[in-house]
Protein backbone atom coordinates (compact mmCIF):
# COMPACT_ATOMS: atom_id res chain seq x y z
CA UNK A 1 0.00 0.00 0.00
CA UNK A 2 1.59 3.26 -1.16
CA UNK A 3 1.75 6.46 0.90
CA UNK A 4 2.01 8.54 -2.28
CA UNK A 5 -1.06 9.97 -3.99
CA UNK A 6 -1.85 8.68 -7.47
CA UNK A 7 -4.21 11.46 -8.53
CA UNK A 8 -4.53 15.25 -8.44
CA UNK A 9 -8.32 15.18 -8.10
CA UNK A 10 -10.68 12.93 -6.12
CA UNK A 11 -14.45 12.91 -6.14
CA UNK A 12 -14.42 11.96 -2.45
CA UNK A 13 -11.99 11.53 0.42
CA UNK A 14 -12.80 9.44 3.49
CA UNK A 15 -10.87 10.01 6.72
CA UNK A 16 -10.63 6.64 8.46
CA UNK A 17 -9.29 6.43 12.03
CA UNK A 18 -8.10 2.84 11.45
CA UNK A 19 -7.58 0.34 8.67
CA UNK A 20 -11.27 -0.64 8.39
CA UNK A 21 -13.44 2.23 9.63
CA UNK A 22 -14.18 3.80 6.24
CA UNK A 23 -15.39 0.49 4.82
CA UNK A 24 -17.31 -0.47 7.98
CA UNK A 25 -19.15 2.86 8.00
CA UNK A 26 -19.26 3.93 4.34
CA UNK A 27 -18.62 0.83 2.25
CA UNK A 28 -21.66 1.35 0.04
CA UNK A 29 -21.09 5.08 -0.40
CA UNK A 30 -17.50 4.39 -1.44
CA UNK A 31 -18.73 2.00 -4.14
CA UNK A 32 -21.38 4.42 -5.36
CA UNK A 33 -18.89 7.28 -5.75
CA UNK A 34 -16.19 5.02 -7.21
CA UNK A 35 -18.50 4.22 -10.12
CA UNK A 36 -18.27 7.88 -11.16
CA UNK A 37 -14.77 8.89 -10.12
CA UNK A 38 -11.75 8.48 -7.89
CA UNK A 39 -12.10 7.76 -4.15
CA UNK A 40 -9.31 8.19 -1.60
CA UNK A 41 -9.31 6.70 1.91
CA UNK A 42 -6.80 8.27 4.30
CA UNK A 43 -6.13 6.03 7.31
CA UNK A 44 -4.79 7.94 10.30
CA UNK A 45 -3.77 5.58 13.12
CA UNK A 46 -1.95 2.85 11.24
CA UNK A 47 1.36 2.49 13.05
CA UNK A 48 1.88 -0.58 15.26
CA UNK A 49 5.10 -0.88 17.26
CA UNK A 50 4.81 -4.65 17.37
CA UNK A 51 2.31 -7.34 16.50
CA UNK A 52 -0.10 -7.72 19.39
CA UNK A 53 -2.61 -10.49 19.88
CA UNK A 54 -3.08 -9.92 23.60
CA UNK A 55 -5.54 -7.10 23.05
CA UNK A 56 -9.04 -8.04 21.97
CA UNK A 57 -8.60 -6.16 18.69
CA UNK A 58 -5.71 -7.61 16.70
CA UNK A 59 -2.95 -5.11 15.82
CA UNK A 60 -0.31 -6.07 13.28
CA UNK A 61 0.89 -6.41 9.68
CA UNK A 62 -2.13 -8.49 8.70
CA UNK A 63 -4.26 -5.37 8.82
CA UNK A 64 -2.35 -3.73 5.94
CA UNK A 65 -3.08 -6.76 3.76
CA UNK A 66 -6.77 -6.65 4.70
CA UNK A 67 -7.00 -2.97 3.75
CA UNK A 68 -5.25 -3.56 0.43
CA UNK A 69 -7.64 -6.38 -0.44
CA UNK A 70 -10.72 -4.31 0.43
CA UNK A 71 -9.37 -1.32 -1.52
CA UNK A 72 -8.87 -3.45 -4.62
CA UNK A 73 -12.30 -5.02 -4.24
CA UNK A 74 -14.20 -1.73 -3.81
CA UNK A 75 -11.94 0.22 -6.18
CA UNK A 76 -10.60 2.94 -3.89
CA UNK A 77 -7.11 4.28 -3.28
CA UNK A 78 -5.82 3.90 0.27
CA UNK A 79 -2.92 5.65 2.01
CA UNK A 80 -1.69 5.74 5.61
CA UNK A 81 -0.56 8.71 7.72
CA UNK A 82 1.16 6.36 10.17
CA UNK A 83 0.26 7.88 13.52
CA UNK A 84 0.44 5.50 16.48
CA UNK A 85 -2.68 3.53 17.30
CA UNK A 86 -4.05 4.48 20.74
CA UNK A 87 -2.96 1.12 22.16
CA UNK A 88 0.68 2.13 21.68
CA UNK A 89 0.41 5.87 22.43
CA UNK A 90 -0.23 5.61 26.12
CA UNK A 91 -0.15 2.80 28.67
CA UNK A 92 -3.63 3.74 29.90
CA UNK A 93 -5.02 2.72 26.49
CA UNK A 94 -3.73 -0.82 26.89
CA UNK A 95 -6.91 -1.38 28.89
CA UNK A 96 -9.59 -1.44 26.19
CA UNK A 97 -12.24 0.27 28.32
CA UNK A 98 -10.03 3.36 28.74
CA UNK A 99 -10.03 3.98 24.99
CA UNK A 100 -13.69 5.01 25.33
CA UNK A 101 -13.29 7.12 28.48
CA UNK A 102 -11.16 10.01 27.22
CA UNK A 103 -12.22 13.33 25.73
CA UNK A 104 -10.68 14.76 22.59
CA UNK A 105 -9.25 17.63 24.66
CA UNK A 106 -6.88 15.12 26.28
CA UNK A 107 -5.30 14.67 22.84
CA UNK A 108 -5.03 18.36 21.85
CA UNK A 109 -1.38 18.07 20.82
CA UNK A 110 -2.11 15.00 18.70
CA UNK A 111 -5.08 16.72 17.02
CA UNK A 112 -2.76 19.57 16.04
CA UNK A 113 -0.11 17.19 14.67
CA UNK A 114 -2.58 15.13 12.65
CA UNK A 115 -4.30 18.28 11.35
CA UNK A 116 -0.97 19.71 10.18
CA UNK A 117 0.05 16.56 8.33
CA UNK A 118 -3.40 16.05 6.83
CA UNK A 119 -3.84 19.63 5.62
CA UNK A 120 -0.38 19.49 4.06
CA UNK A 121 -1.45 16.38 2.16
CA UNK A 122 -4.81 17.84 1.14
CA UNK A 123 -3.14 21.02 -0.15
CA UNK A 124 -1.55 18.91 -2.89
CA UNK A 125 -4.87 17.83 -4.40
CA UNK A 126 -8.39 18.96 -5.16
CA UNK A 127 -11.58 17.13 -4.21
CA UNK A 128 -15.36 17.54 -4.10
CA UNK A 129 -16.13 16.26 -0.60
CA UNK A 130 -14.40 14.90 2.49
CA UNK A 131 -16.02 12.50 4.97
CA UNK A 132 -15.11 12.53 8.69
CA UNK A 133 -16.35 10.33 11.57
CA UNK A 134 -18.95 11.74 13.96
CA UNK A 135 -17.21 10.06 16.89
CA UNK A 136 -20.18 7.86 17.83
CA UNK A 137 -19.12 5.45 20.57
CA UNK A 138 -16.39 7.75 21.93
CA UNK A 139 -13.39 5.75 20.74
CA UNK A 140 -10.56 8.24 21.34
CA UNK A 141 -9.06 7.78 17.86
CA UNK A 142 -12.46 8.51 16.30
CA UNK A 143 -12.90 11.62 18.48
CA UNK A 144 -9.49 12.88 17.38
CA UNK A 145 -10.44 12.45 13.72
CA UNK A 146 -13.74 14.24 14.27
CA UNK A 147 -11.92 17.21 15.77
CA UNK A 148 -9.35 17.62 12.97
CA UNK A 149 -9.10 21.31 12.16
CA UNK A 150 -10.42 21.28 8.62
CA UNK A 151 -13.41 23.62 9.02
CA UNK A 152 -11.66 26.85 8.03
CA UNK A 153 -10.26 25.39 4.83
CA UNK A 154 -12.93 22.92 3.77
CA UNK A 155 -16.12 23.81 5.67
CA UNK A 156 -18.35 23.54 2.60
CA UNK A 157 -16.92 20.13 1.67
CA UNK A 158 -17.22 18.28 5.00
CA UNK A 159 -19.71 15.47 5.60
CA UNK A 160 -19.80 13.34 8.75
CA UNK A 161 -20.49 9.61 8.83
CA UNK A 162 -21.89 7.43 11.61
CA UNK A 163 -19.20 5.23 13.13
CA UNK A 164 -20.02 1.56 12.72
CA UNK A 165 -20.41 -0.80 14.45
CA UNK A 166 -20.84 1.59 17.42
CA UNK A 167 -23.79 3.43 15.85
CA UNK A 168 -25.95 0.29 16.08
CA UNK A 169 -25.89 0.50 19.90
CA UNK A 170 -28.85 2.61 20.97
CA UNK A 171 -28.95 5.45 21.86
CA UNK A 172 -25.24 6.10 21.14
CA UNK A 173 -25.90 8.42 18.19
CA UNK A 174 -28.26 10.64 20.20
CA UNK A 175 -25.77 10.74 23.05
CA UNK A 176 -23.01 11.86 20.71
CA UNK A 177 -25.21 14.62 19.32
CA UNK A 178 -25.96 15.75 22.87
CA UNK A 179 -22.29 16.78 22.94
CA UNK A 180 -22.29 18.45 19.55
CA UNK A 181 -25.49 20.50 19.66
CA UNK A 182 -27.37 22.16 22.56
CA UNK A 183 -29.97 19.85 24.05
CA UNK A 184 -32.10 19.95 27.16
CA UNK A 185 -30.68 17.68 29.83
CA UNK A 186 -32.54 15.62 32.40
CA UNK A 187 -30.54 14.07 35.23
CA UNK A 188 -32.77 10.98 35.14
CA UNK A 189 -31.96 10.31 31.48
CA UNK A 190 -28.45 9.16 32.36
CA UNK A 191 -29.83 6.07 34.15
CA UNK A 192 -32.31 5.27 31.39
CA UNK A 193 -29.69 5.74 28.69
CA UNK A 194 -27.23 3.52 30.57
CA UNK A 195 -29.90 0.83 30.72
CA UNK A 196 -30.68 1.19 27.00
CA UNK A 197 -26.99 1.08 26.04
CA UNK A 198 -26.39 -2.04 28.12
CA UNK A 199 -29.45 -3.77 26.66
CA UNK A 200 -28.54 -2.86 23.08
CA UNK A 201 -24.88 -3.81 23.55
CA UNK A 202 -25.76 -7.25 24.89
CA UNK A 203 -28.13 -7.80 21.96
CA UNK A 204 -25.63 -6.94 19.21
CA UNK A 205 -23.07 -9.08 17.44
CA UNK A 206 -20.19 -7.88 19.62
CA UNK A 207 -21.52 -9.99 22.48
CA UNK A 208 -22.99 -12.86 20.48
CA UNK A 209 -20.18 -15.16 21.62
CA UNK A 210 -21.32 -14.91 25.24
CA UNK A 211 -22.98 -18.27 25.85
CA UNK A 212 -25.30 -19.43 27.32
CA UNK A 213 -27.62 -16.41 27.23
CA UNK A 214 -28.17 -16.58 30.97
CA UNK A 215 -24.65 -15.21 31.30
CA UNK A 216 -25.83 -11.98 29.70
CA UNK A 217 -28.41 -11.61 32.46
CA UNK A 218 -25.71 -12.16 35.06
CA UNK A 219 -23.31 -9.57 33.63
CA UNK A 220 -26.01 -7.01 32.76
CA UNK A 221 -25.56 -5.01 36.01
CA UNK A 222 -21.81 -4.71 35.36
CA UNK A 223 -22.38 -3.55 31.78
CA UNK A 224 -24.96 -1.06 33.05
CA UNK A 225 -22.48 0.36 35.57
CA UNK A 226 -19.79 0.62 32.87
CA UNK A 227 -22.08 2.68 30.63
CA UNK A 228 -23.28 4.76 33.57
CA UNK A 229 -19.69 5.72 34.38
CA UNK A 230 -19.01 6.37 30.71
CA UNK A 231 -21.98 8.72 30.41
CA UNK A 232 -20.96 10.57 33.55
CA UNK A 233 -17.50 11.14 32.06
CA UNK A 234 -18.73 12.33 28.68
CA UNK A 235 -21.52 14.43 30.14
CA UNK A 236 -18.77 16.89 31.07
CA UNK A 237 -17.23 16.88 27.61
CA UNK A 238 -19.73 18.89 25.60
CA UNK A 239 -18.15 20.68 22.63
CA UNK A 240 -21.22 22.05 20.90
CA UNK A 241 -21.36 25.18 18.84
CA UNK A 242 -24.70 26.97 19.02
CA UNK A 243 -24.26 28.08 15.41
CA UNK A 244 -24.06 24.53 14.05
CA UNK A 245 -26.98 22.48 12.84
CA UNK A 246 -26.44 18.95 11.55
CA UNK A 247 -28.58 17.93 8.59
CA UNK A 248 -29.08 14.19 7.90
CA UNK A 249 -28.96 12.53 4.51
CA UNK A 250 -29.96 8.89 4.15
CA UNK A 251 -28.23 7.13 1.29
CA UNK A 252 -30.13 4.07 0.03
CA UNK A 253 -27.67 1.54 -1.29
CA UNK A 254 -29.28 -1.90 -1.52
CA UNK A 255 -27.52 -2.54 -4.85
CA UNK A 256 -24.15 -2.15 -3.13
CA UNK A 257 -25.00 -4.02 0.07
CA UNK A 258 -23.66 -7.46 -0.80
CA UNK A 259 -20.29 -6.16 -1.97
CA UNK A 260 -20.03 -3.99 1.15
CA UNK A 261 -20.60 -7.04 3.35
CA UNK A 262 -17.99 -9.02 1.40
CA UNK A 263 -15.49 -6.17 1.76
CA UNK A 264 -16.09 -6.01 5.51
CA UNK A 265 -15.43 -9.73 5.78
CA UNK A 266 -11.98 -9.13 4.28
CA UNK A 267 -11.00 -7.53 7.61
CA UNK A 268 -10.92 -10.97 9.17
CA UNK A 269 -8.76 -9.97 12.14
CA UNK A 270 -11.51 -7.63 13.40
CA UNK A 271 -14.65 -9.67 12.79
CA UNK A 272 -14.88 -11.66 16.01
CA UNK A 273 -14.53 -8.76 18.43
CA UNK A 274 -16.60 -6.24 16.44
CA UNK A 275 -19.31 -8.49 14.99
CA UNK A 276 -19.08 -11.79 16.86
CA UNK A 277 -18.50 -13.80 13.71
CA UNK A 278 -18.39 -13.52 9.93
CA UNK A 279 -22.00 -14.73 9.79
CA UNK A 280 -23.15 -11.82 11.99
CA UNK A 281 -21.86 -9.09 9.64
CA UNK A 282 -24.86 -9.06 7.31
CA UNK A 283 -27.30 -9.23 10.22
CA UNK A 284 -25.58 -6.29 11.92
CA UNK A 285 -26.02 -4.01 8.90
CA UNK A 286 -29.57 -5.13 8.24
CA UNK A 287 -30.44 -4.24 11.83
CA UNK A 288 -28.64 -0.90 11.54
CA UNK A 289 -30.54 -0.03 8.35
CA UNK A 290 -33.87 -0.77 10.05
CA UNK A 291 -32.96 1.62 12.86
CA UNK A 292 -32.77 4.38 10.25
CA UNK A 293 -35.62 3.59 7.82
CA UNK A 294 -37.53 0.74 9.48
CA UNK A 295 -37.80 -1.21 6.24
CA UNK A 296 -35.80 -3.79 4.33
CA UNK A 297 -33.70 -1.35 2.32
CA UNK A 298 -29.96 -1.13 3.03
CA UNK A 299 -28.88 2.40 3.94
CA UNK A 300 -26.08 4.51 5.32
CA UNK A 301 -26.65 7.89 6.96
CA UNK A 302 -24.50 10.99 6.71
CA UNK A 303 -24.62 14.43 8.31
CA UNK A 304 -23.67 17.81 6.91
CA UNK A 305 -23.45 21.14 8.70
CA UNK A 306 -26.04 23.68 7.62
CA UNK A 307 -24.11 26.03 5.33
CA UNK A 308 -26.07 29.19 6.14
CA UNK A 309 -25.75 28.73 9.88
CA UNK A 310 -22.04 27.90 9.60
CA UNK A 311 -21.46 31.16 7.72
CA UNK A 312 -23.45 33.19 10.23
Amino acid sequence: MSNKLNEKFYHAIFISPHLDDAVFSCGAEIQKIAQKGKVLVINIFTLFLEEDKRSKVFLGEERYIEEKNAANYLNFESINLDFLDAFYRNDKYKKLANIFKQSSSSEAKLIHEVSEKLTSLLSQIDFDVIYLPLGVGWHIDHLVCHELRLNKLFADKIIFYEDMPYAQILPSLDLRFSQLVPMKANKHFIFMNSFLLARSFLACGMTSTIKPNILKCIIFPFIFIFFLKLLMIHKKNNSFDKKMTYVPKVSQNSEFFNRKVQAIKMYNSQLKVLFGSEEKVEETYQTYSKLILNNNKAVERFWSIDAEITKG
